[in-house]
């Protein structure tokens, strides 16, 4: 009688300790697919923030077409690249910057752009400075992501998603 009493016991202190698990009760939440308006339509490498802009020069860069083709985008990658990379033309006495052909794709949201660049540049000691600088530029990709309302930019020794790590170079969030 001893061992039945101890074996009952045992059983209602595991019980009651959470070794048999409770009966559970059906999840009642809401399970209703989320509406329109909290789905987002525009990720987040497709737009951006005027505050996390790169600082431009003191030019600026240039503006991206209004029309976006892949004509445009060849084009636009082209001169932006040379004003990413070189000093303005009064800064500097003399270098080269050589840009291979873009390669333009369209994706979702906008263009994937690609830029094989490979230069250097003088800025030579002037009257009132007493500094010379001299810019290598190894060789690399410059690839960019680019719609109506961002330009973002990173480089690399070969091609890379600016999607996922580009800098913001141009923003124009609406």
């Amino acid at each position: 009688m001893e061992q039945r009493r101890r074996t009952l016991l045992a059983g209602v202190a595991c019980f009651l300790g959470g070794c048999v698990s409770p009966v559970s009760t059906p999840d009642t939440t809401d399970t209703a697919p989320p509406t329109a308006t909290e789905i987002p339509s525009t990720p987040a490498h497709a737009t951006c923030h005027p505050d996390a802009i790169r600082t431009p020069p003191s030019g600026g860069y240039p503006t991206p077409p209004s029309d976006l083709t892949t004509e445009r985008v060849t084009e636009y990658v082209t001169t932006l690249e040379r004003a990413v990379m070189l000093p303005p033309k009064d800064e500097r006495t003399d270098g080269h910057l050589a840009l291979g052909s873009p390669s333009v794709e369209t994706v979702p949201e906008g263009y994937l752009a690609y830029v094989p660049v490979h230069g250097g540049y003088y800025n030579m000691k002037q009257a009132d400075s007493t500094v010379t600088q001299h810019a290598d530029l190894a060789r690399y990709t410059a690839s960019y992501f680019l719609n109506s309302h961002v330009v973002r930019r990173m480089d690399d020794t070969d091609r890379a998603d600016p999607r996922t790590a580009g800098t913001v170079i141009v923003c124009d969030p609406e």
